[in-house]
C-alpha cells in the first residue's frame, strides 16, 4: 500500500509539472502573437497614412481597396503588354511590306515612290493598258499592304500558269522518252528476229518468204515430234528387253540408250543382237528340260513328291481359312464390343465423356479401356489420335477431367430436387483458355438447368474471368460476394481493376480471299508427316470460308476435333455441311498415306537419340551431316556407311539405316506420280463419289491444292 501510496503521489507530481510546462509554453506563444499583433497594427497605419485614407475606415474597405489596386496593377501590365506586340507588329509589318516589294522586284516590280491623290487618279484610268508587270508595278509604288497582297495574288497565278506549262512540259517529254523507248525495243526485237531467221537487217523479202513456209514448217515440226514420241517408246521397249535379258543371264545393267553416243547405239544393237541369239539358245534349254522334266513325271519318287506337296498345301489352305476366319472373328468380336460399351456404357461414364467434351472444346474424350488389370479410363486425344493414361495427362487437363467426373456424378445422384453447386477455387490450375471453356459450360448449364452455382475463391483476378467469358457469351453477369467487405475487412479488388483484355475472336470471312482469311486465323504450316487428325481445317475448307468461320466459332480447329465431337455440335452444322467435311477428312487420310509413300519422315536430333546407336560422342557431327543431307535418312545413312564422319562404326551405321527404316524416315519405295494420287484417292472414296458426297472435280481440286501446299 506504501508502494502504491508514492507512485500516485509520483503520477501526481509527474501532472502538475507537466500542467506548469504547458502554462509556460502557452505564456511565451501569447506574449509572441501580442508582439506580431501590434507590428501588424502599425503597418496597418502606416499604408493607410501613406495611401490617404480615412483612418477610422472598415476592414472590407481596406480590403477592397487594396483588391482595386492589385487589378490596377495588373491592367497596367497588360495595357503594356499590349503596347509592346502593338509596336512589335507594326515593325514585323513593315519589314514584311519592305520585303515583299524585294521579292517582287525580283519578278520586274520595282517599288516607286508614293503617288498623290492626281498622280493616283491619273495613273488609274491608264492601269488597264500596261501590261501586268508594269501594272503590279503601279499598284506596289507604296507600302500599303493591300496592294501587296494584290501583287502576290498576281504572282501566284502566273506562278501556277508557269508550273501547269512545265508539268504539261515534263510529261510530254516523258511520253517521248517511252515512245522512244518502246522503238528502240521493238528495233531490238526486228534485229533478233532477222538474226535468228539468219537474214540480214531490212531482208523483208526473205521474211515474207519464211512466213509463207511457216504452214510446212509447223507440219514438219508436229511429225518431228511424232517421231520424238515414237524414239522414247522404243528407247523404253529397248529397256523393258534389257531387263528382261539380266534377269535371265545376270548380265550387269547397261547405260540407258539416249545417254549414249550413235557408234555405242551400233555397237549396244550389235550386242543385243548376240543377246538374242543366247536367248534363244536358253530358250532350246528350258525347252529340253521341261520335256525331261514330263518324262520324271512318271516316276514314283517324283509322284511322291507332288502328292506330298499338294497335301502340305491343301493343309495351308485350311490354315489360312482358318486363319480368315479367325481375323475376322476377331473384328466381329472387336465391333461387338464396342457396339456393346456404346450401348451398356453408364449414363455417369457418358455424361462425363460430353462433359470433357466439352471443357476441352472437343480436344479430349474419355474411353473405357479393358486390359489385363480390368477396365483402364484412357483419354484419347484429338489432334493426334494418341490414348494418354490418366498419369499422362497435363496438370490442367486432370483437372478438368476431374471435375467433369464429379459435375456428372452430381447431375446423375440428385433426384427430383435440382441442387445449388458449389465450387472451391476447382479452376486454379486451368490456363486462360482451359477456364473460359469451363465457364461456358458451366453457364449453359445453368441456363438450361436453371441450376444455381457458388463459385469460392480467393483470387480476385477469377472475378474478372467469370465476368469477361459471361459477357462474351451473352450470359448474364455474375452476382459477386465479397465475404470480406460484409465483415468488415480489407475488401478485395474490384473486378474493374482486374480486369481482363478480351479473348481474340474468330475474324468474320465475308469479302476475304482464302490466303488473306488464313493469315488473319493464324494457320499453321502443313507438316504432311503429322497425324492428319492435326491438320487445321482450313486445308479442307479453303472455298468454304463460311463454313470454317462457322466452325471456328464452336472452338473446331483441326481435324481430330471434328472427328470426335458430340453430337449436338454436329446438329448446329447443316446435314450437307457435315457430310461434306467427313468426305473431304476421308480424302486427306487417303492423300497423305498414298504421298507418304517412299517419303521418309525427315530426321531430326529427337530421332537420332531415340534410335540409340548414336553415342554422345559422336551426337554433334552426326547431327550436323543430317543437316547438310536436310533430314534425308537414306542420304544420311549414305554418308555414314562412306565415312564422313569419322570413327562411326559401320555396324552402328547399320542399326540407324535399320532404326530409321523401321520407324519411317526411310522408305526405299517409288513415290507415286501426281496422276497415281489422283487415283488412289479417287478409288478410296469411290464409295462417296457414288453417293453423291463429292464430285470427281471436288476431288481433283482437293488433291491439287494439297500437293501445291506441300510442295511450297
Amino acid at each position: 500500500q506504501i508502494l502504491a501510496r508514492l507512485q500516485n503521489l509520483a503520477a501526481a507530481h509527474d501532472l502538475e509539472r507537466g500542467k506548469a510546462d504547458l502554462r509556460q509554453r502557452l505564456t511565451a506563444e501569447q506574449a509572441d502573437l501580442a508582439l506580431l499583433l501590434s507590428r501588424h497594427e502599425e503597418t496597418r497605419g502606416e499604408l493607410i497614412r501613406r495611401c490617404g485614407l480615412d483612418a477610422t475606415a472598415a476592414d472590407a474597405t481596406l480590403v477592397e481597396f487594396s483588391r482595386r489596386v492589385a487589378a490596377y496593377h495588373t491592367a497596367r501590365q497588360e495595357y503594356d503588354g499590349a503596347a509592346g506586340r502593338v509596336t512589335d507588329l507594326q515593325r514585323r509589318l513593315a519589314e514584311n511590306l519592305r520585303g515583299i516589294g524585294d521579292f517582287l522586284q525580283t519578278f520586274g516590280a520595282e517599288p516607286s515612290a508614293e503617288p498623290s491623290a492626281a498622280e493616283a487618279k491619273a495613273s488609274g484610268a491608264a492601269a488597264s493598258q500596261l501590261p501586268p508587270v508594269a501594272a503590279a508595278r503601279r499598284r506596289l509604288s507604296g507600302t500599303d499592304s493591300a496592294a501587296a497582297e494584290a501583287g502576290l495574288r498576281d504572282l501566284a497565278r502566273r506562278g501556277n500558269d508557269y508550273q501547269r506549262a512545265v508539268d504539261s512540259l515534263a510529261a510530254d517529254q516523258a511520253h517521248h522518252r517511252q515512245i522512244t523507248a518502246e522503238v528502240a525495243d521493238l528495233d531490238r526485237k526486228e534485229q533478233a528476229i532477222y538474226q535468228r531467221l539468219h537474214l540480214v537487217v531490212g531482208d523483208v523479202d526473205g521474211a515474207t518468204h519464211l512466213v509463207r513456209r511457216l504452214t510446212e514448217y509447223r507440219s514438219l515440226q508436229s511429225e518431228h515430234e511424232r517421231y520424238g514420241r515414237e524414239q522414247q517408246r522404243l528407247i523404253r521397249e529397248v529397256a523393258q528387253l534389257r531387263e528382261a535379258v539380266q534377269a535371265t543371264l545376270g548380265a550387269p545393267v547397261e547405260p540407258a540408250p539416249e545417254s549414249l553416243s550413235r557408234q555405242k547405239l551400233d555397237d549396244f544393237i550389235v550386242r543385243d543382237d548376240g543377246l538374242a541369239s543366247e536367248v534363244e539358245q536358253l530358250r532350246d534349254r528350258v525347252t529340253r528340260i521341261v520335256e525331261r522334266v514330263k518324262q520324271a513325271r512318271g516316276g514314283a519318287a517324283l509322284t511322291g513328291a507332288l502328292a506330298a506337296h499338294t497335301a502340305a498345301a491343301d493343309r495351308l489352305t485350311e490354315r489360312c481359312v482358318a486363319a480368315e476366319d479367325a481375323a475376322l472373328g476377331r473384328a466381329l468380336l472387336a465391333a461387338v464390343r464396342s457396339e456393346h460399351e456404346e450401348v451398356s456404357r453408364p449414363p455417369l461414364l457418358e455424361r462425363t465423356r460430353e462433359l470433357l467434351r466439352e471443357f476441352t472444346h472437343d480436344s479430349y474424350e474419355l474411353h473405357v479401356a479393358t486390359g489385363t488389370d480390368g477396365a483402364l479410363f484412357r483419354v484419347t486425344e484429338a489432334t493426334t489420335g494418341r490414348g494418354l493414361g490418366l498419369e499422362q495427362l497435363s496438370a490442367g487437363t486432370r483437372a478438368q477431367l476431374l471435375l467433369a467426373a464429379r459435375l456428372a456424378y452430381l447431375l446423375e445422384a440428385e433426384s427430383n430436387e435440382t441442387l445449388p453447386l458449389f465450387f472451391d477455387e476447382s479452376l486454379t490450375t486451368a490456363d486462360p483458355e482451359r477456364f473460359a471453356a469451363v465457364v461456358e459450360s458451366l453457364a449453359a448449364v445453368v441456363a438450361t438447368d436453371q441450376r444455381q452455382i457458388f463459385y469460392l475463391t480467393s483470387d480476385p483476378a477469377d472475378i474478372a474471368r467469370w465476368q469477361a467469358v459471361l459477357r462474351e457469351k451473352s450470359r448474364p453477369q455474375a452476382m459477386v460476394v465479397d465475404l470480406g467487405e460484409l465483415r468488415g475487412l480489407a475488401a478485395a479488388a474490384s473486378a474493374a481493376e482486374l480486369a481482363l483484355p478480351p479473348q481474340p475472336t474468330v475474324p468474320a470471312s465475308s469479302g476475304q480471299d482464302a490466303a488473306t482469311y488464313g493469315e488473319l486465323i493464324g494457320v499453321p504450316r502443313l507438316d504432311p508427316f503429322a497425324a492428319t487428325d492435326s491438320i487445321h481445317l482450313f486445308y479442307l475448307l479453303r472455298d468454304r470460308l463460311d463454313l470454317l468461320e462457322s466452325l471456328l466459332r464452336q472452338h473446331i480447329v483441326r481435324l481430330g476435333q471434328w472427328r470426335i465431337a458430340s453430337p449436338l455440335r454436329r446438329s448446329e452444322l447443316a446435314t450437307d455441311d457435315a457430310a461434306l467435311l467427313d468426305a473431304r477428312a476421308d480424302v486427306v487420310d487417303s492423300y497423305f498415306a498414298a504421298w507418304r509413300i517412299g517419303r521418309g519422315r525427315p530426321v531430326d536430333r529427337q530421332a537420332l537419340i531415340a534410335s540409340d546407336c548414336v553415342s554422345r560422342r559422336f551426337l554433334a557431327e552426326v547431327l550436323a551431316l543430317c543437316r547438310r543431307t536436310g533430314g534425308d535418312g537414306a542420304t544420311l545413312v549414305a554418308g555414314l556407311q562412306a565415312g564422313e564422319v569419322k570413327g562411326f562404326r559401320q555396324e552402328k551405321a547399320r542399326s540407324v539405316a535399320r532404326y530409321l527404316t523401321e520407324h519411317g524416315y526411310i522408305d526405299r519405295r517409288t513415290p507415286l506420280a501426281d496422276e497415281s494420287l489422283q487415283e488412289r484417292v479417287h478409288q478410296a472414296v469411290a464409295p462417296r463419289l457414288k453417293r453423291g458426297e463429292l464430285s470427281v472435280s471436288e476431288v481433283a481440286a482437293l488433291v491439287h491444292e494439297l500437293s501445291a501446299t506441300v510442295g511450297s
